[in-house]
C-alpha cells in the first residue's frame, strides 16, 4: 500500500487543500485543518522525543475533543500502534489494558490514571498544543498491507477484553465501506456523539477525515438540548446514533425531535439493530431523510448496510447485505437459520496475544461469528441473536430474541430480555426482564398463539431498564448476575415488591389515544395528590382539571409559542384527556416541594391504573408572563400562584421506551 492512500496522508492533504474549513468541533472549541495538522505534528514531536517510533504501542484517551483526533493521527503518523482507551474506564481498566499490551506510553489528562503501575503518561492536551515544525512524509514510501495500526479492545461484558488488531488494509478498506456504504460526502457537517474508542464511532471518524468532512464531537446524548445546540450552532447535516441514544433523546424531546432532524441529509443507526417500528415511524416522520442501518462489530467494522427509508418493504426486517468486497454466507445451519460468516479485507488480523481465539474465529479466510442468521434469495441478512444465547428448553431450541419480540409488542411493556436460566427436568428454561406494567397472564396467552408453550417463561423480573454497554447494547451476563443476586434475596415481600415494581416501571407517556378516563379514576388520582406531604401541613396549593379538549390545545399551543419567545423549554403532549395544572402560592418557600410532591403522587397513581401520565413544567418559568397570566386567570387560578407543574393523563399510545438511566449518580459519602 502506498503511503498516499493511508488515513495520516489524507489528513495532511486535507489541510493544504481546505486550511480554513472546520475540522473538529466539541462545544464551544474548534480547529480547522491547518490547526488539526499542526496540533497532529505537536503530538509527534511531543511523542519522537519520548522515544516512540515504528512499531510502538501508544494508548491514547478517547475524550472527546480535538485532541484526541489529533494524537490519533499523529501515533498513525510514526507508524506506531494506535490503543484508543474508553474515556469512562477505571484506571484497573484502562492499567489491565496498557499492562497486556506494554504500551510505552499513555496520553491523557485523566489524573485518576496517575496510578497506573509501570505506566508512562503524556498529556494529551499538552502534547498537542506545543509549537513545533512540521512533521514530512514521504509521498514515495510504501507500507506493508498486513501491517498492525490499530487494537481496539471490546468492552468486556462477557468476559475479558478482547484486542482486535487491525491492518493497514483492513482500516483502508473499512474506510471505503462506510464512506460508500452511507454516501458520506466533503460537504457534510457531522454529528458524531458516539464513543471513539468504540468500532462504530471510529470507522465513521475515520471516513469522515480521509473525506475532509467537518465533524462536531458531542458527549453522547444525555441532554436533547445539547443536540439541538449542536445541529444549529454548527450547521451539522447528518448524525450517526445508537438506538438507544434516539430513545433517549425522544423521550425528552418528544415530538420535537422531528423538527430537529428533518433538515438531516442522512442519519446512520449501528451497534445495533433498529427495531421494525422505530424504522417506521422515523421513515414515516421524517420523509426527505436518508436513514441507514448498519450491521457490523469490532472484528468487521461495516459489514452489512441497509437504508431502510428506501428499501423495500420486503427487506424492511432485513440488516442489511454485503458491499464492495464483503461476502456473507451462512455456516452450521440446521434448518433456515445458522452461523453468519463474513469474509473482507476489512476483517480484523486476529486478537492480541490470543492464537487460540484467532484460530477459532478465523477460518479458511472467513470471520465465524456468533450471530445466528439467514440469507435471503437477494443477500439480505437477518438475524436472531447470537449463538451462545440459544436456550435448551427439553431439546428444543429457543432464540430469546423470539419470546423479546412477542413479549415487547404487548401495550404497555417498554423493554424485554430474555436468558436462559437452569431447569432440573428440562435442562433450562427462559427468564424474562420486563420493564413496564404487565399482566403474567396475557404474556403466556401471547406466546401459545405466537410461539410455543414451550417458550413460556419459568421466571419474571421487573426491571426499572436493561442493563447495557456504552454503545446501548443489552448486558445478558449482568442480567444472569441479577437472577444470581435475586435468588439469594426472599427478604422482600410480595407487597414491597410491587410497590418498587410501580416506581421502577413508570415512564412518562406523552401521546395518547382518544378513550376517555373514567371519572372514578381520575377522582382517585386526584386523591392521591392531594393526600402528598406539605411542608407545615399548609396545602396552599391548588389542583386545576382541564378536560376540554380545545381549551388543553389552547394551553399547549400558547405555552409552546411564549416558551420559544422567551427561549425556554417547552417539550410537549399530544391529545390527553385530562390535564391537571398544580400551581401554589409564590409566597410559601415551600411551594414547589409541595407541588413536587404531589405530581410524583398523581403520576404513580396514573401508573398503578394503567394510565399513561408525562410531567410538564413549562408554565413554572413563564407563568407571569401577560398572555400566559391571563390564560391563567380564565382557569380561575390565584394571581399569587405560580404554575408549577402541568401534567397530562390519558390511555397510552403504543408502545412507550423507558429512558436510560445513569449509574454513577450515587456517593456513599465517609
Amino acid at each position: 500500500m502506498n503511503i498516499k492512500n493511508t488515513l495520516p496522508f489524507k489528513v495532511r492533504q486535507w489541510g493544504k487543500i481546505q486550511p480554513d474549513k472546520l475540522a473538529v468541533a466539541s462545544g464551544d472549541d474548534s480547529v480547522s485543518w491547518s490547526e488539526l495538522n499542526h496540533m497532529i505534528d505537536s503530538c509527534i514531536t511531543s511523542l519522537t522525543e519520548k522515544g516512540i517510533s515504528f512499531g510502538d504501542y501508544v494508548a491514547v484517551s478517547a475524550v472527546m475533543k480535538p485532541e484526541y483526533i489529533a494524537a490519533f493521527i499523529a501515533v498513525k503518523s510514526i507508524r506506531a500502534i494506535a490503543i484508543p482507551i474508553s474515556r469512562n474506564s477505571s484506571s484497573t481498566e484502562a492499567g489491565d489494558i496498557i499492562s497486556r499490551t506494554h504500551a510505552k506510553i499513555f496520553l491523557t489528562d485523566n489524573p485518576t490514571y496517575n496510578n497506573i503501575p509501570e505506566c508512562n503518561i503524556l498529556s494529551l492536551r499538552e502534547s498537542c498544543r506545543t509549537d513545533t515544525h512540521s512533521f514530512v512524509i514521504n509521498e514515495e514510501a510504501e507500507i506493508p498491507d498486513d501491517e498492525i495500526t490499530e487494537i481496539l479492545f471490546t468492552s468486556g461484558t462477557t468476559g475479558k477484553p478482547k484486542g482486535a488488531m487491525l491492518s493497514q488494509k483492513a482500516i483502508s478498506s473499512s474506510i471505503f465501506n462506510t464512506s460508500t456504504g452511507i454516501d458520506m460526502m466533503n460537504s457534510d457537517t457531522l454529528l458524531l456523539p458516539v464513543p471513539l474508542n468504540h468500532s462504530f464511532g471510529l470507522r465513521v471518524m475515520r471516513s469522515a477525515l480521509s473525506l475532509g468532512e467537518s465533524i462536531v464531537l458531542q458527549n453522547g446524548f444525555s441532554f436533547a438540548r445539547e443536540t439541538q445546540r449542536n445541529i444549529e450552532q454548527w450547521n451539522c447535516n447528518c448524525i450517526v446514533m445508537v438506538n438507544a441514544g434516539f430513545e433517549l433523546l425522544r423521550q425528552q424531546m418528544g415530538d420535537a425531535y422531528i423538527e430537529c432532524f428533518r433538515n438531516m441529509r442522512y442519519i446512520e443507526f449501528s451497534a445495533g439493530h433498529v427495531p421494525i417500528h422505530t424504522r417506521i415511524e422515523l421513515r414515516d416522520s421524517l420523509p426527505g431523510v436518508r436513514l441507514h442501518n448498519t450491521w457490523g462489530s469490532t472484528e468487521t467494522g461495516g459489514g452489512l448496510f441497509i437504508e431502510f427509508s428506501s428499501c423495500d418493504e420486503s427487506k424492511l426486517e432485513s440488516c442489511g447485505r454485503a458491499i464492495n468486497d464483503i461476502q456473507a454466507e451462512i455456516r452450521d445451519s440446521s434448518g433456515e437459520w445458522g452461523r453468519l460468516s463474513l469474509r473482507s479485507s476489512a476483517v480484523l488480523s486476529g486478537y492480541f496475544d490470543d492464537p487460540e481465539l484467532t484460530a477459532h474465529t478465523l477460518q479458511d479466510g472467513w470471520l465465524l461469528t456468533n450471530d445466528l442468521a439467514r440469507i435471503d434469495s437477494d443477500g439480505y441478512v437477518y438475524l436472531n441473536g447470537r449463538i451462545d444465547d440459544i436456550i435448551s428448553v427439553g431439546g428444543e431450541k429457543v432464540s430469546p430474541s423470539d419470546i423479546e419480540h412477542i413479549i415487547s409488542d404487548i401495550p404497555g411493556i417498554n423493554e424485554c430480555a430474555c436468558v436462559g436460566v437452569h431447569d432440573d427436568v428440562l435442562g433450562e428454561r427462559p427468564a424474562v426482564f420486563i420493564s413496564g406494567s404487565y399482566d403474567q397472564k396475557q404474556i403466556e396467552e401471547c406466546i401459545r398463539s405466537k410461539g410455543n408453550a414451550y417458550m413460556i417463561p419459568s421466571e419474571y423480573v421487573s426491571i426499572e431498564r436493561l442493563p447495557r454497554n456504552e454503545m446501548g447494547k443489552l448486558d445478558r451476563k449482568k442480567l444472569r448476575d441479577i437472577l444470581n443476586e435475586r435468588r439469594d434475596d426472599t427478604s422482600v415481600s410480595g407487597i414491597a415488591e410491587g410497590f418498587m415494581n410501580v416506581i421502577l416501571t413508570r415512564r412518562s407517556i406523552r401521546t395518547f389515544t382518544d378513550e376517555p378516563v373514567d371519572m372514578a379514576m381520575l377522582n382517585k388520582i386526584l386523591h392521591a395528590g392531594r393526600m402528598a406531604p406539605t411542608g407545615h401541613n399548609m396545602q396552599t396549593w391548588r389542583f386545576t382539571v382541564v378536560t376540554n379538549p380545545e381549551s388543553i390545545t389552547k394551553i399547549r399551543d400558547t405555552a409552546k409559542r411564549v416558551s420559544s419567545e422567551k427561549h425556554t423549554l417547552f417539550y410537549g403532549f399530544n391529545n390527553p384527556k385530562v390535564l391537571i395544572i398544580i400551581s401554589n402560592d409564590r409566597r410559601n418557600p415551600d411551594g414547589i416541594m409541595d407541588s413536587s410532591a404531589a405530581a410524583e403522587n398523581i403520576l404513580l397513581a396514573s401508573h398503578v391504573l394503567g394510565l399513561g401520565a408525562c410531567w410538564i413544567s413549562a408554565l413554572r418559568f413563564i407563568s407571569d408572563e401577560p398572555e400566559i397570566r391571563n390564560m391563567l386567570n380564565e382557569l380561575e387560578i390565584p394571581e399569587s400562584h405560580i404554575a408549577y407543574v402541568s401534567i397530562g393523563i390519558g390511555h397510552y399510545s403504543g408502545v412507550q421506551k423507558m429512558p436510560v438511566k445513569k449509574e454513577n449518580v450515587i456517593h456513599f459519602a465517609d
